[in-house]
């Protein structure tokens, strides 16, 4: 059995912290809980967890559906300069007013996800207290989420895809979004913020980043200049259809299972 691992300490979110969980490390240390162990973080972020447990961990990444996120001819129902879809998340607005606000002011930029209207943070609100006590009234009247199909439609008819990533994933750089890899595989242009990570994966010429203070002078050179961003987006494109959905995950856990039953083969029972 494979199961996934959090870091034995975040520095701001002790709840997820595995380290604050003793039974649960107990079980990985005396290896009862499983076979395999992964997330989406890089090794070095994890080097801890081995130690601590005498487990191996594995990275793997986050990927796109390619049944859902493939290119597709633009929709002029979903036209636009940009897009930017996820939520509204309280932690992240200091970010979208540097980032997205003032392309919001200037283009045709679409935003879609939840909390983006005061209607939908107050029904949000009461959702939240009717779920509290155990009330479902109000689970339907918040606004719809896109579909898939509709998430792929909105991103390959827009010039620019943007992403804008967590607090804690734009400080220390040591993991990246879905989004990421969504964008690119609807067939579309991605600007994202600066992720060291990322350049792990992939170069310039596949997928753009900028710093905060050049955000919006990269955001409007690439709009300006389509055969560059045409040019960066197909490289781009390719790459995340041949290396990052989640076929490519599963030949990956495929793999870690071959090599787990190798070494359980090739292993000496502890009383010899």
């Amino acid at each position: 059995m494979a199961a996934q691992v959090d870091r034995l300490e975040f520095r701001d979110d002790h709840g997820h912290s595995l380290g604050r969980r003793p039974e649960i490390m107990e079980m990985i240390r005396s290896d009862r809980f499983a076979d395999i162990y992964f997330n989406y973080y890089q090794p070095e972020s994890m080097v801890d967890f081995e130690l601590v447990t005498g487990q191996r961990h594995h990275t793997v990444l986050l990927a796109s559906n390619r049944l859902h996120h493939y290119p597709q001819d633009v929709d002029t129902a979903w036209r636009s300069d940009a897009v930017f879809i996820g939520a509204n998340l309280p932690r992240k607005r200091a970010t979208f007013r540097l980032l997205l606000a003032p392309l919001m002011n200037r283009y045709q930029v679409r935003v879609f996800g939840p909390d983006w209207t005061y209607r939908d943070q107050v029904v949000g609100f009461i959702q939240r207290v009717s779920q509290y006590f155990n009330l479902r009234l109000f689970d339907r009247i918040r606004s719809p989420m896109l579909t898939l199909d509709e998430e792929r439609k909105m991103y390959a008819s827009s010039k620019i895809g943007l992403n804008i990533h967590e607090y804690q994933q734009r400080r220390d750089g040591g993991d990246f979004n879905e989004r990421t890899l969504k964008i690119l595989a609807c067939g579309t242009f991605e600007l994202c913020d600066y992720i060291d990570v990322i350049r792990k994966y992939f170069s310039p010429d596949e997928l753009v980043m900028a710093r905060d203070d050049d955000w919006i002078k990269v955001f409007e050179y690439y709009l300006q200049n389509e055969s560059e961003r045409k040019a960066v987006q197909e490289r781009g494109t390719r790459k995340v259809l041949a290396e990052h959905t989640y076929y490519n995950r599963v030949e990956q856990f495929e793999q870690l299972w071959d090599q787990w039953r190798a070494r359980r083969l090739n292993a000496v029972p502890k009383d010899q």
